[in-house]
């Protein structure tokens, strides 16, 4: 098998690879969705094939045969194309942490700027508990129990308000007695919004298992959802104890009860709104 033969079945094969990285590389780059994700593409497809051009540019001796250089000077050829891939090389490092420096402190101002938009927007929620009606605007929730004794009705007030700097819009309410869970209310749209400055007024309305000679305290634990108006979400949990007293009162048909304490955590943002 003579050279000339041996030369065509390399250039088949050639450009065979050439025409299936091509292609190849074209479908990749179909891929990508983002600019960065391109810019990188690029920058990886010149890396890749500067150098392998450059090789059969030398194998073939295009320069001599193109008089860009003279035969018997081959020498300036090799220092060409060891200038030229230094250069690629030293270039493309350049340009690869210029970006993604620069890729960097972009996200990072992007990230900065949503979280002053997410402190300008924030809710505050504050919660006060009463056992004495102060409107008649109140939404009714009842908590139930599964006793099966005699019980005696109770109604705790709780004021929810916004003392934040924006809207707090999807409020909902779970309220666990002893960790089991009594109510999951939904809130209609109106009630679901607390304005900036105003409030939310709920009656609790609640049943003690009264039992002679024993303390009757009731633990109540509520997990407040509400979202801002940049669709963040937030959590709070509010644990409220109550006592029965021996006092009796009239006026409610059974005995008089203290709350004992309130503790209310500080919002967390959260990224499921489920909670199990």
């Amino acid at each position: 098998m003579n050279s000339s033969l041996l030369n065509f079945i390399s250039l088949l094969i050639i450009g065979f690879i050439t025409s299936f990285l091509i292609i190849k590389v074209y479908k990749e780059y179909k891929l990508t969705k983002t600019l960065d994700e391109k810019i990188l593409f690029w920058i990886a497809i010149i890396v890749a094939f500067v150098p392998l051009i450059l090789f059969y540019l030398d194998t073939y001796n295009v320069a001599s045969r193109l008089n860009w250089v003279n035969a018997n000077n081959i020498n300036r050829w090799f220092n060409f194309i060891a200038t030229y891939v230094s250069s690629i090389v030293g270039a493309t490092i350049g340009a690869i942490t210029l970006f993604l420096m620069t890729t960097k402190q972009i996200n990072l101002q992007r990230e900065s700027n949503k979280e002053d938009k997410r402190i300008q927007n924030l809710p505050l929620l504050a919660y006060e508990f009463s056992k004495n009606k102060i409107t008649d605007n109140y939404c009714e929730v009842f908590l139930r129990d599964n006793y099966k004794k005699i019980y005696y009705c109770y109604n705790l007030f709780l004021n929810i308000i916004n003392l934040g700097l924006n809207h707090a819009t999807n409020v909902s309410l779970k309220v666990y007695d002893n960790d089991k869970l009594v109510s999951d209310y939904p809130l209609s749209y109106n009630q679901s919004i607390i304005k900036k400055d105003e409030s939310l007024y709920i009656d609790f309305i609640f049943y003690f298992n009264y039992k002679n000679n024993r303390v009757n305290i009731k633990n109540f634990k509520i997990i407040c959802n509400y979202t801002d108006l940049l669709n963040n979400n937030y959590l709070q949990e509010i644990y409220i104890s109550l006592e029965l007293c021996n006092t009796f009162k009239s006026t409610f048909g059974g005995f008089d009860f203290n709350i004992l304490k309130v503790e209310v955590s500080n919002p967390i943002q959260i990224h499921d709104t489920t909670i199990k």
